[in-house]
């Protein structure tokens, strides 16, 4: 009898023994996972912080393109038809078409910038298409530069000299070679055709592109 409770006592500890080490194990375990668990929720939180940077940042820099870009074609084709025009009024001087003329120069730096940075967000295709894009206007504004330049050099010079019909005739006819050498009006029927569509084009794909979570 004796023997076969010390048996049952010895059967007894062991199991508690055994069970202690077990609940021992156990918890060591799961603090260990509570552990793992953690250090995923801080590593998951980390990450949404940097997504949240990364689509805030993609987000910012299109927006800054889309604005200049639209802007920077708008201006350009009011510039290049106040081209045209300056050829029934080339000695008149409107003070306006002075601020647009530096602003879209201005705008013409800003936006190879913000395509070269907005590029990094962009897919291959897009910003490709947006570089030659840019590299066309670029070419309408080189012509507009030489043209308007040449208008503001002969206004000085006539405005020296007298009002003289044949006088006016040869400063037009200078500023005319100049004028005529650039397409003035072929670059103003591109951008009001094909340059038009490939804006409106561009805006809706920066458009898609700040809404896509890609």
């Amino acid at each position: 009898m004796d023997a076969a409770l010390v048996t049952i006592a010895g059967t007894l500890i062991i199991a508690l023994v055994n069970s202690f080490w077990l609940n021992q194990k156990l918890n060591k375990q799961k603090l260990e996972y509570d552990k793992t668990i953690e250090e995923y929720k801080l590593a998951l939180d980390r990450r949404k912080k940097v997504s949240s940077m990364y689509y805030e940042k993609r987000a910012e820099l299109i927006i800054q393109l889309y604005e200049k870009i639209s802007v920077y074609y708008s201006n350009l084709l009011a510039m290049n038809k106040g081209l045209i025009a300056f050829q029934e009024m080339i000695f008149e001087r409107p003070e306006a078409y002075d601020e647009l003329y530096h602003s879209t120069l201005k705008l013409e730096k800003d936006v190879g910038k913000q395509i070269l940075l907005a590029s990094l967000y962009l897919g291959e295709k897009t910003s490709e298409e947006l570089m030659f894009f840019q590299h066309r206007l670029g070419n309408i504004s080189n012509s507009m530069v030489d043209v308007y330049e040449e208008y503001k050099r002969i206004d000085k010079k006539y405005l020296k000299r007298s009002e003289d019909e044949s006088e006016a005739s040869k400063f037009y006819w200078e500023y005319y070679q100049i004028y005529s050498g650039q397409d003035i009006h072929g670059n103003v029927e591109w951008l009001d055709g094909k340059g038009s569509k490939k804006i409106l084009d561009f805006k809706k794909t920066l458009k898609n592109a700040i809404l896509s979570e890609e």
